[in-house]
């Protein structure tokens, strides 16, 4: 027997092996009106994990209770209509072929006009979901470019951009002095030795789209900030540069010397995308052995793992995460993050299966109604060039509560993609382009070969990045 979770009716169903979902349940449709119907698939984690699935699941829901706005697009006035979203989605136990498609089918059957697919372990199965909801509707795959079907929409982002951006923003916060009244330093960001910071990340299960990408921009920002801090070491008090070591590789790593990583080491991936499955593993317990002081896990609900099992700071992932761990607020410095609201609104505006893009008699406007310019189409059957808003680390204050001197708070990040476009983009162009451009396989991006050389050239192509946040004062 097989069991799937099927929130879209509030039923748990049990199925007999090849046994069809679609016989089981009766044929009550989503709330609203025909193209105004979105439903979640889940990867088989759960739209309250505090981190991917979450977003999306709020983001639906968001857009379904706003109003439409010339200026900020579309939305269905749920909330004043007497009406909710909150019930469409549908949370697969395990993400085998099976329960995909068994959860697809219910979607089919519940009318979805834009179906959301949670993450790149729908990717051998997208075709079946594109097929289940046949044409004028849309699919819209998150976090993947594996599957171009003429009804999906999929969504990827340069995450190396977020990674890279909250990792040199955390180094900088961490390596600020700290001097107490009787002459004594200390880097602020330093939990372990006074006089050392080092960084630890892992993420789930290896995806060059979706996870290594944040991990890869942080490795390349701990190398830049250790190469700019090495250049500029007269910025510094009684020579003492700073250097953020590498928890994976020991208690005095450094990350120029990794190895060709593969998606199977498990100092690097627990394997999992579970809540617990990064404590099974032993990571976090680990790098805080090595001295991570922060840790980044890039493996959704395993930030419970890190805040749970270890003292160490954290940078949150996909989300800001600490919003979503309000009792651990004071353990984030920041968080590197897809804006899923954003690029999901933007979907749903330039999708064929919403209403809002049809005229009166039903027919398919020319170009979607909140298009931005003539070229501005739909973006069915396309695999959607990211915008700059959409890889963000988050640009706040620092939460540590008592340990932040004025002089070195995020008032505002030092490196924000989509604040500083024009002066940030020869380094941005870079990230993006290098990773790229590598292979398909682990080893062919996390080495240290690329990493020191993207570090080196991101050095050479711009004005270094500051070394010190500005002063409040």
């Amino acid at each position: 027997m097989k069991k799937i979770i099927l929130p879209l009716t509030g039923l748990t169903i049990a199925l007999s092996a090849g046994s069809s979902v679609v016989s089981c349940i009766h044929a009550a449709y989503n709330p609203g009106l025909i193209g105004e119907r979105i439903a979640l698939i889940t990867d088989a984690g759960r739209v309250t994990d505090k981190s991917f699935n979450q977003s999306m699941y709020e983001a639906l829901n968001e857009y379904s209770n706003r109003k439409e706005n010339p200026q900020e697009g579309g939305g269905f006035d749920f909330y004043n209509r007497g009406l909710s979203a909150k019930h469409n989605f549908v949370q697969p136990l395990k993400t085998d072929y099976a329960d995909l498609v068994s959860a697809y089918k219910v979607a089919a059957l519940k009318g979805t006009d834009m179906l959301i697919l949670s993450g790149f372990q729908h990717a051998n199965t997208v075709p079946v979901a594109s097929q289940l909801v046949g044409p004028n509707k849309t699919v819209i795959f998150v976090d993947s470019d594996m599957n171009n079907q003429y009804n999906v929409i999929n969504l990827v982002y340069n995450s190396q951009l977020a990674g890279f951006a909250a990792a040199y923003n955390t180094a900088v916060w961490a390596t600020q002095k700290i001097v107490d009244g009787e002459g004594n330093w200390r880097y602020q960001g330093a939990l372990h030795d006074p006089h050392k910071v080092s960084f630890g990340l892992f993420g789930g299960i290896s995806s060059k789209a979706a996870v290594d990408n944040y991990l890869w921009g942080m490795m390349v920002a701990i190398q830049y900030f250790n190469e700019n801090a090495k250049a500029h070491h007269n910025q510094y008090d009684n020579g003492q540069t700073p250097f953020v070591y590498f928890a994976n590789l020991g208690k005095d790593g450094d990350v120029a010397n990794i190895p060709n990583i593969e998606g199977s080491n498990s100092n690097y991936f627990s394997g999992s995308f579970e809540p617990g499955a990064a404590t099974k593993a032993g990571i976090p317990s680990y790098l805080e052995e090595n001295g991570a002081d922060v840790i980044f896990p890039v493996a959704g609900p395993q930030t419970s793992d890190v805040l749970s099992g270890t003292k160490s700071y954290v940078i949150g992932v996909d989300s800001d995460q600490s919003v979503q761990y309000p009792s651990y607020a004071e353990r984030f410095v920041t968080s590197a993050t897809k804006n899923l609201k954003v690029s999901l609104w933007d979907a749903f505006d330039h999708s064929k299966g919403n209403r809002l893009n049809l005229d009166e008699n039903g027919n398919l406007l020319p170009k979607p109604k909140f298009a931005t310019d003539d070229s501005d189409g739909y973006w069915d059957g396309t695999i959607v060039t990211p915008k700059p808003a959409w890889s963000i680390s988050i640009d706040q204050e620092a939460q540590i509560k008592n340990k932040v001197p004025p002089t070195a708070k995020f008032r505002e990040s030092l490196v924000a993609w989509d604040k500083h476009i024009d002066k940030l983009k020869p380094l941005s162009d870079i990230l993006v382009e290098s990773y790229n451009k590598t292979g398909s396989k682990t080893t062919d991006y996390m080495n240290k070969e690329l990493i020191v050389s993207v570090a080196r050239a991101l050095l050479a192509a711009a004005e270094p990045l500051p070394l010190t946040f500005p002063s409040d004062k």
